[in-house]
């Protein structure tokens, strides 16, 4: 058996034998819907115990937004994540929690476009640490790794290039948000890694990303949010600017009016609906039932997209995309002592694996795979 196969099947192994260890009614609740699928910087921030005044500021800031702080690197539009809680939907979105670890499976899809088919795993984690507090901010270091391994025959469209065997993202980013006595909110990241078949082979397999974001209050409960994201592997190769009203007329209602555009709609305490996007082909939906401390269920929709640079590529600027479309389905369990298991499936469609230097290429060069499914297991850890 190979080492990835190994490590994947160790993982979801564990995973099992943990889902039926739940803990008891009144231990560990669940945190609300709104907090975990948009991955309010609130709960993070809490369990890193920041500054109260930077964890108040902090919660208007809009959710695709808040996914890249979380996650620790690449932003709204800078590729997906496989390992978010919406059955490896991406995206940016990838990681609610300080620590995760995942692991998919994609039984084999027919090839649109070529005879054969093609079947893909993958395994993941992520850890973020905070290594200096005060008394109005905080830094946080923040490391991700993703492994995705492929078996198919097909061949790089309109090359003679084989699909690669494997695929990976390495990232380490620094991240400061500080607070000011005017009730201002600034943030900001930096982050290197590689996203190759081959990592860090040479210099041109190594790349950087960058966000930064202030929050100015509105009133009481409102706020402006100022965002700028960039990185070359996304849909786009410029920086994204963005300019968000965060309307909050009442505790289950918030919308950010603008870009990055998102909504959350909580009628009940166990009820949540959830949507955003982010030009240009970022977007996300979800629906989430908590009926108690333990459980938590949730379908919703995700695209998902993530950009590589092969090692053997001939034009510097040409990168390797894939880009799917999901519905997924999924329960969650806390485990006690801030552990917490997700296992979902999803149906994959509108998928598709490309070379250009443009994400927007010619749909003649794409190599299109036929519908299929995806299930994920995903173990968290929040404090």
């Amino acid at each position: 058996m190979r080492s990835q196969e190994r490590v994947g099947f160790s993982l979801i192994l564990v995973c099992f034998t943990l889902l039926g260890s739940g803990p008891a009614m009144g231990q560990t609740p669940l945190p609300s819907a709104e907090e975990d699928f948009f991955e309010s910087p609130l709960l993070q921030m809490q369990s890193f115990e920041t500054p109260e005044s930077t964890n108040e500021e902090l919660e208007n800031l809009p959710p695709p937004l808040v996914r890249s702080i979380k996650t620790g690197g690449g932003g709204p539009g800078m590729g997906g994540i496989s390992g978010s809680p919406m059955g490896g939907m991406g995206g940016p979105a990838g990681g609610g929690r300080p620590v995760y670890a995942y692991s998919f499976f994609q039984p084999a899809s027919g090839l649109g476009n070529q005879p054969g088919s093609l079947e893909a795993r993958g395994e993941g984690f992520a850890v973020g640490v905070p290594i200096s507090r005060s008394s109005n901010g905080i830094w946080i270091l923040s490391t991700r790794l993703e492994h995705d391994t492929f078996r198919t025959n097909a061949t790089l469209p309109g090359t003679t290039m084989p699909f690669p065997d494997e695929l990976w993202n390495i990232n380490l980013s620094l991240m400061h948000i500080h607070s000011f006595d005017n009730g201002w909110t600034f943030g900001g990241m930096v982050g290197a890694g590689s996203s190759s078949d081959r990592p860090f082979a040479s210099i041109r397999e190594v790349n950087a990303n960058l966000m930064t974001f202030l929050n100015i209050p509105a009133n009481e409960r409102d706020a402006w949010n100022f965002s700028l994201f960039y990185s070359p592997l996304g849909q786009l190769r410029f920086p994204i600017p963005g300019v968000a009203y965060a309307w909050r007329p009442s505790d289950q209602f918030q919308m950010n009016i603008g870009i990055p555009f998102s909504l959350t709609y909580r009628p009940t305490e166990t009820v949540s609906f959830n949507m955003s996007y982010l030009p240009l082909t970022n977007a996300n939906a979800t629906l989430r039932w908590t009926p108690n401390e333990s459980w938590t269920l949730y379908g919703g929709y995700m695209t998902h997209s993530q950009g590589y640079e092969l090692a053997d590529r001939v034009d510097t600027r040409q990168r390797f995309f894939n880009f799917d479309q999901r519905l997924a389905t999924g329960i969650q369990r806390s485990l006690g002592k801030g552990f917490y298991l997700d296992l979902s499936a999803a149906y994959l469609f509108d998928r598709s694996y490309f070379l250009g230097d443009s994400f927007f290429g010619s749909g003649a060069e794409r190599l299109r795979v036929d519908p299929g499914a995806q299930v994920m297991l995903r173990l968290e850890w929040a404090r």
